[in-house]
């Protein structure tokens, strides 16, 4: 088997499309239901990355943290964000999260805007530049209008969010 590369952006645009195709599913049965590990490691195997013999040996552990939730099933890409940015090798470290409740949630918001700025500006985000131009757009805006902005936004979203949750329930 040849060695590959996970760095290609071929190989990466493949790895994502193949796990969003497996994320769809998990919208119409329970996410305990598929076995990511598994799957991850068949990926691996079926592309050629010899790398997967070693992750099929490794022993999987829940490890619990102190910033857990019960209630919160929506945010654990910021969580997984976090972590990989605080964690530095120990077992005991502090990602910086209070408990479960307001704060928390304040915290989750401030840390989404953070994650999605330095996204949008990142220097490998190929659009840029047309990212920076609606910025300064967007600051010549009146109070007024960018209120009317941010309702639209909202709107937008929340139908963009409905039509593609009907269109994926049509595909099943």
């Amino acid at each position: 088997m040849e060695k590959r590369s996970l760095n290609s952006k071929a190989n990466k645009s493949k790895f994502v499309e193949e796990m969003t195709n497996l994320l769809f599913i998990s919208v119409y049965q329970s996410i305990k239901d598929i076995d990511l590990r598994y799957l991850f490691i068949k990926y691996l195997k079926d592309n050629g990355y010899p790398v997967f013999k070693a992750l099929d040996d490794y022993k999987v552990a829940n490890v619990k943290m102190s910033w857990q939730t019960n209630n919160n099933y929506v945010d654990c890409g910021i969580f997984a964000m976090r972590h990989m940015e605080m964690y530095s090798g120990n077992r005991d470290f502090d990602a910086g999260f209070v408990p479960e409740g307001k704060e928390q949630k304040k915290q989750i918001e401030d840390l989404r805007k953070n994650y999605m700025t330095k996204i949008l500006l990142s220097e490998y985000n190929e659009n840029i530049r047309i990212v920076e131009s609606e910025i300064e757009d967007y600051h010549r805006l009146t109070l007024k209008e960018k209120k009317m902005l941010q309702d639209k936004s909202a709107k937008n979203i929340a139908d963009r969010a409905s039509d593609y949750f009907e269109n994926q329930k049509v595909l099943f």
